[in-house]
C-alpha cells in the first residue's frame, strides 16, 4: 500500500526574519536617502534650517537672559561671580607664593648677616689672640736678650753681686 503524504507531514518552511528584516532594511534605507539627497538640495530646506537655527538662538538668548536676571535677583552666585572669585583666589594664592619666598630670602639672609657677625667675633677673638701672643713673644725675646746678656757676664767672669742680708 502506498502511504500517502498528509498535511502535517509536509514540510513547512519557516522564514528567516534576520534576513526579511534586512531586506526591508535596506531597501527603505535607499527609498529615504534618495528623497533626503534632493530634499536637502532644495531652497525650501535652506530656509527651514535657517528658521531653526534663529528660533534656536533666540531660545538660547531667552535663556541666557532670563538666568542672568533671575541671578541678579537672587543671592545665589552666577558663573560670572564664580569665574570672578576664582580669580582673585589665584591671585591671593600668587601673592602669598611670593611672599613666601621673600620670607625665605629674608631668613636666608638673616642667617648670612648671623653667621658673618658671629665670624666677626671669632676672628676678633683671633685677633686679640694674636696680639697676646706678639705681647707674650716680644716678652720672651726680652727675656732671652736678658738671659743672654745675664750669660755674658757669667762667662766674662763677673759674677752678679749678691747681697747678704743681717
Amino acid at each position: 500500500m502506498g502511504e500517502a503524504k498528509t498535511p502535517a507531514a509536509e514540510e513547512t518552511a519557516i522564514p528567516n526574519f534576520f534576513e526579511v528584516w534586512k531586506a526591508m532594511y535596506f531597501a527603505y534605507e535607499d527609498v529615504v536617502t534618495a528623497g533626503l539627497r534632493t530634499w536637502v538640495n532644495t531652497r525650501s530646506y535652506a530656509v527651514s534650517i535657517d528658521m531653526i537655527l534663529n528660533t534656536y538662538l533666540q531660545m538660547q538668548r531667552f535663556c541666557n537672559d532670563l538666568n542672568n536676571q533671575f541671578f541678579a535677583k537672587t543671592p545665589l552666585p552666577s558663573k560670572t561671580d564664580l569665574a570672578r572669585v576664582a580669580e582673585l583666589v589665584i591671585g591671593v594664592e600668587d601673592k602669598i607664593d611670593s611672599l613666601e619666598s621673600e620670607l625665605d630670602t629674608r631668613a636666608i639672609t638673616k642667617d648670612l648677616r648671623e653667621l658673618k657677625n658671629e665670624l666677626k667675633e671669632k676672628l676678633g677673638g683671633i685677633d686679640e689672640l694674636s696680639n697676646q701672643v706678639s705681647r707674650i713673644e716680644s716678652s720672651i725675646d726680652s727675656l732671652a736678650s736678658a738671659v743672654k746678656q745675664l750669660e755674658k757676664k757669667v762667662s766674662a767672669g763677673a759674677a752678679p753681686a749678691k747681697k747678704t742680708v743681717k
